[in-house]
Protein backbone atom coordinates (compact mmCIF):
# COMPACT_ATOMS: atom_id res chain seq x y z
CA UNK A 1 0.00 0.00 0.00
CA UNK A 2 1.28 2.94 -1.08
CA UNK A 3 1.23 6.63 1.16
CA UNK A 4 -1.20 9.33 -0.42
CA UNK A 5 1.11 11.60 -0.17
CA UNK A 6 3.07 10.14 -3.16
CA UNK A 7 0.47 8.61 -5.19
CA UNK A 8 -2.54 11.12 -4.41
CA UNK A 9 -4.87 8.35 -3.10
CA UNK A 10 -5.68 10.00 0.33
CA UNK A 11 -9.52 9.52 1.20
CA UNK A 12 -11.07 11.35 3.70
CA UNK A 13 -9.03 11.97 6.36
CA UNK A 14 -11.22 12.30 9.33
CA UNK A 15 -9.08 11.29 11.89
CA UNK A 16 -4.89 11.69 12.35
CA UNK A 17 -2.49 8.99 13.06
CA UNK A 18 0.58 10.27 15.94
CA UNK A 19 3.56 8.66 16.26
CA UNK A 20 6.19 8.51 19.56
CA UNK A 21 8.91 6.89 19.74
CA UNK A 22 10.24 5.95 23.49
CA UNK A 23 13.25 7.28 25.20
CA UNK A 24 13.91 10.02 22.28
CA UNK A 25 13.48 13.47 21.37
CA UNK A 26 12.31 14.39 17.94
CA UNK A 27 15.99 15.23 16.24
CA UNK A 28 18.01 14.41 18.23
CA UNK A 29 20.65 11.06 18.33
CA UNK A 30 20.11 7.68 20.16
CA UNK A 31 22.59 4.94 21.18
CA UNK A 32 19.85 3.11 21.11
CA UNK A 33 19.53 1.26 17.92
CA UNK A 34 16.29 -1.61 18.85
CA UNK A 35 13.42 1.00 18.91
CA UNK A 36 10.19 0.84 19.78
CA UNK A 37 7.35 3.22 17.85
CA UNK A 38 3.56 3.61 19.52
CA UNK A 39 0.99 5.92 19.03
CA UNK A 40 -2.75 5.94 18.74
CA UNK A 41 -5.34 5.88 15.43
CA UNK A 42 -8.81 4.71 15.26
CA UNK A 43 -9.42 1.17 16.81
CA UNK A 44 -9.12 -1.50 15.06
CA UNK A 45 -7.41 0.31 12.07
CA UNK A 46 -4.35 -0.73 10.10
CA UNK A 47 -1.21 0.92 10.37
CA UNK A 48 1.43 1.38 7.41
CA UNK A 49 4.61 2.02 8.62
CA UNK A 50 7.32 4.12 6.64
CA UNK A 51 10.75 4.97 6.56
CA UNK A 52 13.27 7.64 5.16
CA UNK A 53 10.78 8.89 1.87
CA UNK A 54 10.75 5.27 1.11
CA UNK A 55 7.25 4.70 -0.89
CA UNK A 56 7.46 0.82 0.70
CA UNK A 57 6.29 0.29 4.33
CA UNK A 58 8.68 -0.90 6.54
CA UNK A 59 5.97 -2.27 8.56
CA UNK A 60 2.45 -3.28 8.74
CA UNK A 61 0.55 -3.51 12.19
CA UNK A 62 -3.28 -3.63 13.45
CA UNK A 63 -4.28 -0.78 16.29
CA UNK A 64 -6.34 -2.05 19.38
CA UNK A 65 -9.81 -2.61 18.68
CA UNK A 66 -10.73 -0.91 21.98
CA UNK A 67 -8.50 1.71 22.81
CA UNK A 68 -6.34 2.43 18.86
CA UNK A 69 -3.23 1.79 19.94
CA UNK A 70 -0.56 0.37 18.40
CA UNK A 71 3.44 -0.57 19.22
CA UNK A 72 5.94 -1.45 16.65
CA UNK A 73 9.59 -2.88 17.60
CA UNK A 74 12.27 -1.65 14.53
CA UNK A 75 14.43 -4.67 15.54
CA UNK A 76 18.26 -3.62 15.25
CA UNK A 77 18.77 -0.85 12.87
CA UNK A 78 22.13 0.19 11.19
CA UNK A 79 23.83 3.24 12.68
CA UNK A 80 22.36 6.51 10.53
CA UNK A 81 19.23 8.79 9.86
CA UNK A 82 16.12 7.77 10.41
CA UNK A 83 12.42 9.42 9.10
CA UNK A 84 9.43 7.56 10.38
CA UNK A 85 6.02 8.10 9.03
CA UNK A 86 2.82 6.59 9.23
CA UNK A 87 -0.85 6.19 8.07
CA UNK A 88 -3.46 4.29 8.74
CA UNK A 89 -6.32 2.47 7.38
CA UNK A 90 -9.94 2.18 8.74
CA UNK A 91 -12.25 -1.08 8.11
CA UNK A 92 -13.98 0.99 5.78
CA UNK A 93 -11.17 2.22 3.53
CA UNK A 94 -10.63 5.70 4.81
CA UNK A 95 -6.88 6.39 4.59
CA UNK A 96 -5.77 8.90 6.82
CA UNK A 97 -3.04 11.33 5.47
CA UNK A 98 0.87 10.97 6.54
CA UNK A 99 1.99 11.80 10.32
CA UNK A 100 4.35 14.48 10.70
CA UNK A 101 7.80 12.67 10.96
CA UNK A 102 9.61 11.78 13.73
CA UNK A 103 13.45 12.32 12.59
CA UNK A 104 16.08 11.04 15.00
CA UNK A 105 19.84 9.53 14.37
CA UNK A 106 20.94 6.14 15.28
CA UNK A 107 24.87 6.60 16.84
CA UNK A 108 26.24 3.04 18.82
CA UNK A 109 29.92 4.21 17.99
CA UNK A 110 31.98 5.00 21.41
CA UNK A 111 34.31 8.32 20.87
CA UNK A 112 38.27 7.64 21.16
CA UNK A 113 39.64 9.17 24.44
CA UNK A 114 40.95 12.60 24.32
CA UNK A 115 44.43 13.51 25.35
CA UNK A 116 44.91 15.76 28.83
CA UNK A 117 48.39 17.13 27.56
CA UNK A 118 48.79 20.20 29.67
CA UNK A 119 47.99 22.17 32.77
CA UNK A 120 49.66 25.58 33.60
CA UNK A 121 49.58 27.94 36.01
CA UNK A 122 49.45 30.87 33.85
CA UNK A 123 52.12 30.46 31.47
CA UNK A 124 54.05 28.02 33.55
CA UNK A 125 53.58 24.36 32.91
CA UNK A 126 53.17 22.04 35.90
CA UNK A 127 54.29 18.50 36.83
CA UNK A 128 51.82 15.93 37.42
CA UNK A 129 52.19 14.59 41.27
CA UNK A 130 53.80 17.70 42.43
CA UNK A 131 52.05 20.83 44.71
CA UNK A 132 51.68 24.43 43.65
CA UNK A 133 50.22 27.45 45.29
CA UNK A 134 48.11 27.85 42.46
CA UNK A 135 44.21 29.30 42.96
CA UNK A 136 43.18 28.48 39.07
CA UNK A 137 44.99 26.47 36.59
CA UNK A 138 44.20 25.70 32.70
CA UNK A 139 43.76 22.33 31.34
CA UNK A 140 43.95 21.84 27.51
CA UNK A 141 44.71 18.66 25.04
CA UNK A 142 42.78 17.09 22.25
CA UNK A 143 40.02 15.58 21.41
CA UNK A 144 38.16 14.44 17.78
CA UNK A 145 37.20 17.61 16.02
CA UNK A 146 33.93 19.03 17.25
CA UNK A 147 33.71 16.40 20.17
CA UNK A 148 32.18 17.22 23.60
CA UNK A 149 34.83 16.90 26.09
CA UNK A 150 34.02 15.96 29.83
CA UNK A 151 36.73 17.19 32.45
CA UNK A 152 36.29 15.13 35.88
CA UNK A 153 38.30 15.70 39.32
CA UNK A 154 38.26 12.22 40.14
CA UNK A 155 34.95 10.88 39.46
CA UNK A 156 32.97 13.98 40.22
CA UNK A 157 32.26 15.70 36.68
CA UNK A 158 32.86 18.84 36.42
CA UNK A 159 32.00 20.53 33.21
CA UNK A 160 31.87 20.34 29.36
CA UNK A 161 33.37 21.87 26.90
CA UNK A 162 33.45 21.60 22.96
CA UNK A 163 36.72 20.85 20.93
CA UNK A 164 37.39 22.55 18.22
CA UNK A 165 35.93 21.98 15.32
CA UNK A 166 38.68 22.08 13.11
CA UNK A 167 41.99 20.54 15.28
CA UNK A 168 40.58 19.43 18.09
CA UNK A 169 41.98 21.52 20.94
CA UNK A 170 40.04 22.22 23.93
CA UNK A 171 40.71 24.35 27.52
CA UNK A 172 39.18 24.12 30.66
CA UNK A 173 40.28 26.64 33.70
CA UNK A 174 40.00 24.43 37.02
CA UNK A 175 39.33 27.72 39.57
CA UNK A 176 38.85 27.81 43.33
CA UNK A 177 41.79 25.84 44.27
CA UNK A 178 41.45 24.72 48.08
CA UNK A 179 44.75 24.72 49.94
CA UNK A 180 45.86 21.70 51.12
CA UNK A 181 43.55 19.58 48.61
CA UNK A 182 44.77 17.24 46.00
CA UNK A 183 42.82 17.38 42.68
CA UNK A 184 42.96 14.31 40.01
CA UNK A 185 41.76 15.85 36.81
CA UNK A 186 40.94 13.27 33.50
CA UNK A 187 38.64 13.74 30.57
CA UNK A 188 36.25 11.56 28.78
CA UNK A 189 34.63 12.57 24.94
CA UNK A 190 30.87 12.30 24.90
CA UNK A 191 29.29 11.91 21.76
CA UNK A 192 25.80 13.33 20.32
CA UNK A 193 24.54 9.96 21.28
CA UNK A 194 25.46 10.47 24.95
CA UNK A 195 28.20 7.75 24.88
CA UNK A 196 31.60 7.99 26.85
CA UNK A 197 34.54 7.35 25.58
CA UNK A 198 37.32 5.49 27.78
CA UNK A 199 39.50 8.31 30.28
CA UNK A 200 42.16 10.65 29.19
CA UNK A 201 45.15 10.33 31.14
CA UNK A 202 45.33 11.65 34.68
CA UNK A 203 46.61 14.54 35.84
CA UNK A 204 47.30 15.31 39.58
CA UNK A 205 48.19 18.36 41.71
CA UNK A 206 48.07 19.14 45.48
CA UNK A 207 47.72 22.82 46.17
CA UNK A 208 49.91 24.07 48.81
CA UNK A 209 50.25 27.49 49.71
CA UNK A 210 50.85 27.42 54.06
CA UNK A 211 54.00 28.48 54.84
CA UNK A 212 56.39 26.10 56.84
CA UNK A 213 56.30 26.80 60.60
CA UNK A 214 59.23 28.07 61.96
CA UNK A 215 60.34 27.48 66.12
CA UNK A 216 59.56 30.20 67.60
CA UNK A 217 62.37 28.87 70.69
CA UNK A 218 65.63 28.81 70.24
CA UNK A 219 68.21 26.86 72.61
CA UNK A 220 71.96 28.30 72.46
CA UNK A 221 74.83 25.94 73.51
CA UNK A 222 77.91 27.32 75.45
CA UNK A 223 81.10 26.19 74.12
CA UNK A 224 83.35 28.22 76.75
CA UNK A 225 84.42 25.82 79.79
Amino acid sequence: MAAPAWCGRCCRPRWGCSTALTLAVIGTTTDDNNLTLSGTVEAGATVYIYDNGSATEMAVVEADQVTGAWVYQTGVLTDGPYSFRVMASDQAGNESALSDPFDLTVDTTTPAAPVLLAVKNGTTALTSGTSNQANSVELSGTATAGMTVVIYNGALELDKVTADTTDGTWKYTAAGLSDGSTYTWSAKAENSAGTLSAASNAFTLTIDRTAPLISTTTDLTSNSS
